[in-house]
């Protein structure tokens, strides 16, 4: 797992960044164009929060997130199709066993 610290977002999208990066959730038009490093659709898609914190938000994707989930349009679809599972997707690694019948009776 990755220690990534979504603090450095203003708050209002910490929430779209993390569910891109951990899940790969499609983020909303101004992460979009932040993700895909389009200044031009980023900066006309911005609030003026957004706007303001341009500079720290491609800092923090910069230096903070896995550099294969942003850069180009096609980093961003692979990113969301499979690439965030090989950071965040612990599945294979976790040994799943059912809870014996037992535990489910009412005592």
């Amino acid at each position: 797992m990755l220690d990534i610290d979504y603090g450095r977002l203003p708050p209002h999208l910490q929430g779209g960044v993390k569910r891109y990066i951990e899940e790969g959730v499609p983020p909303g038009g101004f992460l979009t164009a932040v993700i895909e490093n389009n200044l031009r659709l980023a900066v006309g898609h911005a609030d003026s929060t957004s706007l303001a914190a341009l500079p720290e938000i491609v800092q923090f994707f910069y230096n903070q997130s896995p550099g294969d989930c942003w850069g180009t349009p096609e980093k961003r679809k692979l990113w969301m199709e499979t690439g965030y599972k090989k950071y965040f997707d612990l599945s294979e690694y976790i040994e799943r066993k059912p809870y014996p019948v037992e535990i489910y009776k009412v005592k």
